[in-house]
């Protein structure tokens, strides 16, 4: 079973995000409850949850100020925002903050769902594939080490730090694999190295944002995603979609279109 915190300033809002939790999935269970960040952080402190469901809006400590102390205290925890805010701006400090899963009132039962199956699985992964003791650092040592493993161990990874500044000597120090062999069992298990692996996840977290809200500028989306340079993001967009960031957030039913607008 899979323990879960849900920190929620109504007490109707706390019982009924309760309840759709532990209906939509039987692996989990809501272990502790809190209604603002104090309150939540006390709990925290005597015993780790997998999963916390946070509202952004609440008293005494509000729930980035919360979710950011979380990610301090228990870095593995996954962290979720549940809120009636559809604002970039919310949206975008949760990205700098990692936050995993950005949920908008009133909650939905089959999007619930498809949030815990996805924290499961990532959970799932890291807790399957990691090594209790560092991997020797050579191929030939590492052989018995299964690929497919170590690869889906490093997609978990890299899915968990799309929003920071991710290199192949970060994850090779992680997982305590040569660059050489994690390229190798990457490619193996689906045809990309990490960092374009690394890329495309981020290429499509992109076009989520910019789907999202029609006001947005492609120098936030580039900064929120951790490309120090707009252009240089624009250059990428348009090489993964055939479009730049503006074209795409403008194109309503987002068809190929050509052009040069990838300013802003």
């Amino acid at each position: 079973m899979y323990d879960i915190m849900v920190v929620e300033d109504s007490k109707p809002m706390l019982r009924n995000l309760v309840s759709q939790i532990e209906a939509v999935e039987s692996r989990v269970r809501v272990v502790e409850t809190a209604f603002d960040g104090e309150e939540a952080i006390g709990k925290l402190e005597r015993a780790r949850v997998d999963i916390v469901f946070s509202d952004i809006k609440m008293p005494v400590m509000d729930g980035l100020s919360f979710l950011s102390e979380v990610k301090r205290l228990s870095p593995g925890t996954r962290c979720v925002i549940v809120s009636g805010y559809d604002d970039f701006q919310f949206a975008r400090q949760a990205i700098q903050l990692k936050i995993d899963e950005y949920i908008l009132k009133p909650v939905v039962a089959e999007e619930l769902g498809e949030v815990l199956k996805k924290l499961i699985a990532g959970i799932e992964a890291e807790r399957r594939t990691l090594p209790a003791s560092p991997i020797p650092n050579g191929d030939d040592e590492a052989r018995d080490y299964s690929s497919r493993m170590l690869a889906d161990a490093v997609m978990a990874y890299i899915k968990a730090n799309i929003y920071g500044r991710l290199t192949m000597a970060d994850i090779s120090k992680r997982f305590h694999v040569s660059p050489s062999y994690i390229h190798r069992s990457m490619r193996a298990a689906n045809g990309m190295t990490p960092m374009e692996y690394c890329m495309s996840l981020r290429i499509e977290e992109a076009k989520r944002l910019l789907c999202g809200n029609g006001d947005v500028l492609a120098k936030d989306v580039a900064e929120a995603l951790g490309f120090e340079d707009q252009h240089y993001f624009s250059r990428v967009f348009k090489k993964f979609v055939g479009m730049c960031p503006m074209e795409y957030r403008d194109a309503g039913d987002h068809r190929d279109v050509s052009g040069d607008n990838c300013a802003s």
